[in-house]
This record gives structure tokens, sequence and C-alpha cells, in this order.
């Protein structure tokens, strides 16, 4: 496994100045155009030269910098500059000198520590090559030996291959598409933003099944508003207790709202105002809870609770454990367990629970279809199932707008027009409306049908 991490990252927003003179290689004093003691410190880091230059260097601050013209530096402690420098060259502050690697097993697992290895600052990138490991997860942080301070670790990088819906895969392919390998002229965050783009147009495009969600909620005494998710854009069902529930027009909320003061009901309708739900009538009653009879490790299917009872099951008994959201399939009476436990449901996280915690039940059920959500770590996975789309998508308005290549922009425009013609044909509309029904015989009138619910031989010609 090849870590290969962009040293620019060390550089960007830093404090830098430049040299006003040449050096020689071991040379110990930089003449440069400022230093504002406030930002250059006593064994602090710095790249003399451009990163990717053959003669960029690592050295290490000697002595607290005063205001003015110069800086002492030495090699981490010994000697001076590797290299010899030409005035103008920029010196940049750094936070880090080296690049820390590890590896996991799982992608949240513990991690161990690979190697520790020096940046390599005459490259655009710092190499570290694993031989040893072919599986689980890798992770790269910046470091200071100085000081053992470190930068946050990057997105966990699997050893096996990114799948083609990762923002990391449809990157690279966009690349390729582009004959633009390096991330010299165009940037990967202008490739990312150009996916993230097609990928709204396609989202927006219409209400696919790949892109439907479901969430719950739990009742609250009196209390008829609920938060709809704000990556929810479209509502399509509702139910309560089990129960589904009508939708109603604002108009029609409020006519039923008026002077109403209902007691012990469970909600039968809805209105969508400002991102909530309002339900009608009030409801008076609030969802019911429990508390764990022991304490639950993150895996466990079978739960046990202090009672099982008034928790109801449509498709499933679904309840909330802190802020872990679980479904079961069915529950134990004479033990008080809920058995056939799905963990992490609706996006949220398994995690360990203590003897006693709350288990709430979720008796609010809604779907609905996602906005659609941008792709920022290389990790991150388009719910579009035909990545291409994007990619095709992508490579258009790139070379249309950045590298000015309108040829080269008509094909791949070309190219994701089909693929997405492709995608239509392959993922049907979501039906919203009610479907018609079978209407009795006399209410066609003139139409001729002697009985419209039997098949169409049966016609009687006008």
């Amino acid at each position: 496994m090849l870590f290969l991490i962009d040293n620019r990252i060390v550089v960007q927003n830093r404090e830098r100045t430049f040299l006003t003179a040449e050096i020689s290689a071991g040379a110990t004093s930089l003449a440069v155009r400022s230093v504002d003691s406030n930002e250059w410190a006593d064994n602090a880091w710095v790249i003399v030269g451009e990163i990717g230059s053959e003669n960029a260097e690592v050295l290490q601050i000697n002595g607290a910098p005063s205001d003015g013209t110069s800086l002492t530096v030495d090699n981490a402690g010994s000697g001076g500059a590797r290299y010899s420098h030409s005035a103008d060259e920029p010196v940049y502050n750094i936070p880090y000198n080296q690049l820390k690697v590890e590896r996991a097993t799982t992608e949240n697992g513990a991690k161990t520590t690979l190697a520790t290895v020096d940046l390599q600052p005459s490259d655009f990138q710092t190499a570290y090559d694993d031989i040893i490991n072919t599986t689980g997860f890798g992770f790269a942080a910046f470091y200071n030996s100085n000081n053992a301070n470190q930068s946050p670790y990057s997105d966990a990088i699997p050893y096996g291959t990114q799948t083609a819906t990762s923002l990391a895969r449809m990157t690279q392919q966009v690349r390729t598409l582009l004959d633009e390998q390096e991330d010299n002229f165009i940037k990967d965050t202008e490739i990312a933003d150009a996916i993230n783009s097609r990928q709204r147009m396609v989202i927006n495009d219409r209400m696919w099944t790949f892109n439907e969600t479901e969430r719950s909620q739990s009742l609250v005494s009196n209390k008829l508003d609920y938060n709809i998710d704000t990556d929810i854009k479209t509502l399509h069902t509702c139910r309560v207790d089990s129960r589904p529930v009508k939708y109603i027009s604002r108009a029609e909320w409020e006519r039923f709202n008026y002077d109403t003061d209902a007691t012990s009901e469970t909600p039968t309708a809805l209105s969508v105002f400002v991102n909530k739900m309002r339900f009608w009538p009030r409801p008076t009653t609030a969802s019911v809870t429990t508390t764990l009879s022991g304490a639950l490790t993150d895996s466990a299917t079978t739960i046990p609770v202090t009672s099982v009872s008034g928790f109801q099951r449509a498709d499933y008994f679904r309840f909330k454990v802190n802020g872990e959201v679980i479904y079961a399939n069915a529950v134990d009476t004479s033990t008080n367990e809920f058995t056939g436990c799905s963990r992490a449901q609706e996006g949220t996280t398994a995690a360990a629970h203590s003897d006693t915690d709350t288990v709430t039940e979720q008796n609010i059920v809604y779907t609905g279809q996602l906005y659609a959500t941008d792709l920022e770590e290389l990790n991150d996975q388009t719910v579009i199932p035909e990545p291409d789309v994007l990619t095709y998508g992508a490579a258009a308005d790139l070379a249309n707008g950045k590298l000015k290549d309108v040829s080269r922009g008509d094909r791949m425009e070309a190219k994701y027009a089909q693929v997405f013609d492709d995608l239509r044909d392959k993922f049907s509309i979501k039906f919203t409306s009610q479907m018609s029904r079978v209407k009795v015989e006399g209410e066609y009138g003139s139409r001729g049908l002697a009985n419209p619910n039997l098949h169409p031989s049966d016609v009687i010609a006008p």
C-alpha cells in the first residue's frame, strides 16, 4: 500500500518570507525580507524553496528570532542547509516536519503507528510504502518531532480498491477523461465542485427510488409540530402509532385546529409548513419509554429492557437509546426483550449503552426524498448508483470551462446524456398520488362499456 501525501497542504495559508541573498550548502544564516518575532519561534520548522523544486528542504530555526531580516537555522540540530539556494526563494514557516502513517483493521478501529517519515518537499508528495499489510485502513497525519503536535488524521484510506461511487475514484476517473493526472492545473477541489454540481442536477431531476429515506421521531405530549430533518426535501408518507396519517392543506389544518383542545388523541392528519410536520388532533400521550435492564454492546441484536409493554410494531418496533435508532423484528414478552434487532438505523451510529439507559419508542415514522449531499472527503459515497453520470458531467464542465476545450466538452456532454438516459431507464419514477378507484357500472355513460371491470374483449360497439 503506497501512501502519497500532498506536501502543499503543510504550507497553505502559512507565514512566509523570501531570501534576499543566495546561500551556499552548509549555511546557517538566512538573509530574508522580514521576520516577525510573534510568528517565527525558536525550534520551529521552515521549508526553504518551493514545494516540488529539487533543492527544497526542511530546516529548523536555531535561536529565538528577533524582528528583522535574518534567521538562524540548522539541520534539525546540527549542520546547516543541505543545498544552495538563490535569492527570492520562499521560506515557509511550517507547523510540522514529518508524516505519521498509521493503520487500523476497521475504519473506526484502534490505530497502530506504521512509521514516521520526514517530509520530502523536493517532491509534491511525501511517500511511504507499507509492504507488509494488505488489508485494513490507513491514516496519515502531519507530525512535529520537536513538540509531538500533530494534525488531524486523514480520512480512512482502504488498502483495497475504493468503490466506484467514492469521491476518490470519481476524481481519478475525471482526471483520466481529461488527461490531467496531476493536481497542478486542475485542482482536486475543482473536480469535487464539478462532481457535486452534477450530482445536484441529477438528484433534482426527479424523485429517484435510490434517493429515498425513512426517519422516525417520538411523540411529545401536547406538542403538535415536529421538525422535518433538514436533509429531506419532499415528504412522501407519515404514520403515527403505526397508523397512516392523511396530508391536509395548511388552510384545512388551521380550520381543524380552530378552538380545539382534544384530549387522549392520536393524530390522524398533518400539514407541512416551514419544514415542520404539524399534526391534528394534538397528541396528548407521549411515546412509551422504558430502560435497559443490562449493559448493551455496540453489536448486540437481543436487547433486554425493563418492560416491552406499550411498544407497537407496524413493520418494526422502533426505538432510540441515547442517540442510536434501533429496529426490532419481535419482542419476547416473557423475558422483556427486543429480538432480531438492526442497529445504527437512520444514519445513526452503533454504540455501547449502559444499564438503566432510557429507551424511547419512535412512533412517528415518515418517508421522503433527500437533498443532494455534497461529497467532501475522499471516502464519501454518492447515492447515485451509476457514477459515470457524474464523471462525464464533471469532465464536460471542466473541459468547457477550465480547459477551454469545447470539442472534448461536447464529447463528454454527449456521453453524459447517454448514461443519464440509461439511469432513467433503470430507476423508475416514484408514484406519489393515489391510484384511481375502479368505477362501477353506469359511471361511463355513453362510452359503451357493458361492465367497466371486465376485460377489453367485452367492450360493446357504440
